[in-house]
């Protein structure tokens, strides 16, 4: 079994790209990203996932209905923001997933309250 390991680095080692591994025994070439940036991109995957949830759930809630997965999306965005700075104003904190998704819901129906008070002004 023979296996080549390339390996691309940038000057400074904490920012090394990613390495391609060919096995010979399986004939295919697989990429795999540091663990740094593996966490960053799963980050990025579960906060929009969360968004998109809390985006729905806050329109189910505040009986204005879905606004199709791009807007739920961008509700749950604004809202993981909002409700992160009210319920840190006063001085709660959200941990694990059900408190990101309950704060995101949170936010994003104090959102669509504000925006309601807007339309009729």
């Amino acid at each position: 079994m023979l296996t080549l390991v390339l390996r691309r680095e940038h000057v400074n080692r904490r920012t090394s790209m990613a390495t391609a591994v060919y096995r010979r025994d399986h004939g295919t070439l697989n990429f795999s990203l540091p663990e740094l940036y593996q966490e960053k991109i799963m980050h990025i995957i579960w906060f929009i996932l969360i968004g998109i949830a809390a985006g729905w759930l806050a329109g189910t809630l505040m009986k204005g209905g879905s606004t199709g997965l791009l807007g739920d999306l961008i509700l749950g965005v604004i809202g993981a923001i909002v409700g992160g700075f009210v319920l840190g104003l006063l001085g709660f904190s959200a941990t694990g997933l059900l408190g990101e998704l309950i704060t995101a819901t949170i936010g994003a129906m104090l959102f669509i309250g504000l925006l309601r008070v807007i339309k009729r002004a």
